[in-house]
């Protein structure tokens, strides 16, 4: 990865979240990552909880947030869908006020007087529900809630309800569960339906992913079998929902999409661009196999309407629009392929048809080695051979024996996605082992560490294993009126002058992320039972949020060992 240049004038955008051990949070990080580092712009992402939430330390935890000051950094980016759960509109707005001055997003909530990026909901869900109703037959349909105070949830919700009375469906209070939008409200919603009420619906929906794969957990535990016995909808599409068993239907909303604009509204409103702006992006109904259905990626595409044209003649007429159709597959997620992929694709194909061997296939298998080099999604890469099949097909409609070739082609690419995804998956599960070898190594190292000193030792022993570049741990004193590090670790021995520092929120995060930053900055409290103790500063790996929610941890507990807190 080539180094970012930073200078004085690097802008810093604040990413305020909850914690990244959801895939959801770390997907739309990732999104922001990217369009951060394309514009030259410093990301530090403080993981601060959940406001008006006990949950992993409450206000303690909360306490991140204080470290958001114009002195730090230059914009805001609140994911309000998750940060805000237990808040009404008007109380996050409120608690908003202390970034006045700076620019500021909300990310999957809209907020009164302050720029939004957020998803349209209901079609995708709807198209979900509807499906389940009109496709399967299904009539006794649970819903599983996310936070009530969340607008987006309660929206969700309506869907539900609006989707039943379509139906001519009653609504039956005992199909409806309490959720949180966590795994554990999904394993719990089972239990209330099973246990306490005794109820055996045909399909469960939970308003995010996270609940719906805590749903197929339980179900799994008990012996219940998904689908044939009852069908699973999720919403978010986040990886592990791909991955999961039986591969999770859903309703997709562009994750990284969200994170990517978030920061070019905060970027504009920085420059100029006057608050209020809203970005609606569309959600997508994905069948999967946890509602009985097979994968739409396949054998079901609804093809364009076909062409009596010559191949070359149709090829030529369609030209514009599948290249179109190619680019919103892949939904801004094969740049990595570089500029122009979408032309070298089509060629590829429209060569071997004419008879030119395998400048497609091979063509398509470097692309396939590429999105694995970079640990990208290879469900997309099905949805672009779908966009590619259906326009093909309609070029082809006159040539009997070269559809026939096109059809082997497609077959012969849907079979190389699958072996290079299973390498991907072997090789995830390869990373895992590795990650939880070497965090085991960490937290070992770090809870015997019973001095500043060995504990900043203990750090720069165990942290390449992690690949972390690099990693500061400050020790509040007098209150947290000063700071004292007792952590400074670089992979690469170029530590920033950290001498005088009095406050963190004193633009001491923009001095570390101007002098060390190539990866977003990951900002969190530690804290003892009764009061913050001090705070954790390393570049993270977006992809990897959990691994930093752990090493917080382990960091937390060392340093109230060293401090006696």
């Amino acid at each position: 990865m080539a180094q970012r240049v930073h200078t004085a004038s690097t802008k810093t955008i604040a990413f305020l979240v909850d914690w990244l051990d959801s895939a959801y949070q770390c997907e739309i990080l990732e999104g922001a990552a990217e369009a951060a580092r394309s514009s030259g712009v410093n990301l530090v992402c403080f993981a601060g909880g959940i406001l008006a939430s006990e949950l992993r330390g409450g206000e303690r935890r909360n306490a991140t947030y204080d470290l958001v000051t114009p002195e730090n950094v230059d914009g805001v980016i609140l994911m309000a869908g998750s940060v805000g759960n237990q808040l009404t509109d008007e109380e996050l707005v409120a608690y908003c006020e202390r970034f006045k001055g700076l620019p500021c997003v909300s990310v999957s909530r809209e907020l009164p007087g302050m720029s939004s990026v957020a998803v349209n909901n209901r079609p995708g869900l709807e198209s979900a529900i509807t499906h389940l109703v009109r496709n399967h037959g299904l009539t006794s349909i649970a819903f599983v809630r996310g936070t009530e105070q969340n607008p987006e949830a309660e929206l969700r919700f309506q869907v539900y309800k609006d989707v039943l009375a379509a139906n001519q469906l009653p609504l039956d209070e005992q199909l409806v569960c309490p959720g949180n939008f966590l795994f554990a409200g999904g394993v719990a919603a089972v239990a209330t339906l099973y246990d306490e009420r005794s109820v055996r619906p045909q399909a469960i929906v939970a308003a995010n992913d996270e609940t719906a794969l805590g749903v197929l957990e339980e179900l799994s535990r008990r012996g219940i079998h998904v689908p044939d016995q009852v069908a699973v909808v999720g919403f978010d599409d986040i990886e592990n929902a791909r991955y999961a068993s039986p591969p999770l239907t859903t309703v997709r909303q562009p994750l990284r999409q969200l994170g990517r604009e978030a920061v070019r509204l905060v970027m504009a409103e920085g420059y100029g661009a006057a608050p209020g702006a809203r970005v609606g992006l569309q959600t997508e109904f994905v069948k999967r196999r946890s509602c009985h259905c097979f994968s739409q990626e396949g054998r079901g595409d609804r093809g364009a309407v076909p062409s009596r044209s010559s191949f070359e003649a149709a090829l030529v007429e369609r030209r514009q629009i599948l290249l179109a159709e190619l680019s919103r597959a892949a939904r801004g997620s094969f740049g990595l392929l570089g500029s122009g992929w979408e032309q070298r694709l089509l060629n590829g194909f429209a060569e071997e048809i004419r008879g030119h061997e395998i400048a497609f296939r091979s063509l398509f298998e470097d692309f396939l080695d590429k999105l694995l080099e970079h640990q990208a999604d290879f469900n997309l890469c099905h949805d672009v051979l779908s966009a590619l099949r259906r326009q093909m097909l309609a070029c082809l409609a006159s040539d009997a024996d070269r559809q026939k070739r096109a059809e082997e082609l497609f077959q012969e690419a849907r079979t190389s996605i699958g072996q290079v995804s299973e390498r991907a998956q072997a090789r995830q599960r390869l990373h895992v082992t590795q990650w939880a070898s070497a965090l085991a190594e960490t937290a070992a190292a770090l809870s015997a560490s019973s001095s500043a000193s060995e504990l900043d030792a203990a750090v720069a022993r165990n942290l390449p294993a992690l690949r972390l570049a690099s990693c500061f741990v400050a020790a509040y004193r007098e209150g947290g009126r000063q700071v004292d590090f007792v952590v400074r670790y670089a992979a690469d021995g170029k530590l920033p002058r950290l001498d005088n520092v009095q406050t963190l929120n004193r633009g001491l995060t923009r001095q570390i992320a101007n002098a060390r930053l190539q990866e977003p900055l990951y900002v969190s409290t530690v804290f003892s039972e009764k009061r913050v103790i001090g705070c954790v500063l390393f570049e993270l790996d977006a992809k990897r949020g959990i691994v930093c929610e752990a090493l917080r941890g382990f960091l937390g507990a060392a340093l109230r060992s060293t401090e006696g807190a």
